[in-house]
């Protein structure tokens, strides 16, 4: 099994040669192992270089260090404001036309409708650590693919039959970028996390000077938001995030005055560190020129605030490049982008 585990590995990372995520033009599809990923014209891949800064901008990121104080307080600690990326962390995996298909079982009585079934190898790997998310993308029906994405997953073994357990999962369009099925979610935005992710790949080709063209996520403190939403949030997910943050100066009228799920923030263009590497500048100026949006809250980053990276394909690992600049980067040097829809309250539980 560990011969087997480094020689996907070890194709994983030969693969990256050849394959790029980035687009070979500002107006053309993103591409990634084949799969189509969205097109130029969607939410994802939308340049908002010159797009309107929201009214209460500087009052919502105020209220984000607010609550970060407040929460930290509570914590007895004293974290760093940066951002960091998650190399390694998070998984992906590639099924083909061979790749056998197993059940899913709802681990919660609340979300009985996982998607199910869902490629699986016995190589390809699941997350560790608590969230054990577990992506996955069938690439047989390349470049219309679809997206798998699980949260909380197991594998159990029972009468010699392999299926997973999952709390919460979806499946999406990857060329259409359309929710297909899905029963709550692998994150508090109600959106898969590919199309905004930055791939191994893409982190390769920064090194090289070469642009990454969509918005990025990223993924808070544990607990600093309110608990409203905007698009592309889904308030519909209906899950209990965020319901412990810690009480700040901005928590009354929490839908005019703190940073809803799903805000898009665009880094000030004034912004520059001449120490960078190349690969880090080509982060910095996505964050100039496409933003990144809340995708998610994690009680797992107490010190800090994570850009998502995604490994090579059916591997642990992801690029080894110079992100370090990214520490520096703090919510202060964000602008919060004009919100295209209203920001809307929890659903009723």
């Amino acid at each position: 099994m560990k011969l087997s585990r480094a020689l996907v590995a070890l194709i994983g990372l030969s693969s990256t040669v050849a394959c790029s995520t980035t687009a070979t033009a500002a107006n053309a599809s993103r591409m990634w192992h084949g799969c189509q990923i969205g097109n130029a014209r969607d939410y994802y891949d939308t340049d908002i270089t010159n797009a309107p800064i929201e009214r209460n901008s500087r009052i919502r990121i105020a209220s984000v260090v607010a609550a970060m104080d407040a929460q930290d307080a509570l914590a007895r600690i004293s974290p760093s404001r940066g951002f960091s990326d998650d190399r390694g962390l998070y998984p992906i995996n590639l099924a083909g036309p061979t790749t056998k298909d197993v059940l899913v079982v709802p681990r919660v009585a609340w979300h009985p409708h996982i998607p199910s079934p869902v490629p699986y190898d016995g190589s390809f790997r699941i997350e560790s650590g608590a969230d054990a998310h577990y992506f996955v993308v069938q690439k047989a029906t390349a470049p219309a693919c679809r997206d798998w994405e699980y949260y909380s997953v197991a594998r159990v073994l029972d009468r010699s039959a392999l299926h997973l357990v999952a709390y919460a999962g979806q499946v999406l369009d990857m060329a259409t970028l359309q929710r297909i099925a899905g029963d709550g979610s692998p994150s508090v935005v109600g959106v898969n996390y590919l199309p905004s992710a930055i791939t191994a790949e893409e982190l390769d080709a920064a090194s090289h000077g070469t642009p990454i063209r969509h918005v990025l996520n990223y993924v808070s403190q544990g607990y600093v938001m309110c608990n409203c939403f905007v698009y592309p949030a889904i308030p519909t997910v209906g899950d209990p995030y965020n319901k412990g943050a810690a009480a700040n100066a901005y928590a009354a009228d929490g839908l005019n005055r703190q940073l809803p799920e799903g805000a898009r923030l665009r880094l000030h263009a004034s912004y520059s560190d001449p120490h960078a590497s190349t690969a880090c500048r080509v982060v910095l100026n996505t964050l100039k020129h496409y933003g990144m949006f809340f995708r998610d809250s994690g009680s797992a980053y107490d010190d800090s605030n994570v850009i998502n990276t995604l490994n090579y394909p059916n591997s642990s690992h992801s690029s080894n490049v110079d992100l370090h600049c990214l520490h520096n980067v703090h919510f202060t040097d964000f602008d919060v982008v004009r919100f295209t829809r209203p920001v809307q309250a929890p659903p009723r539980e």
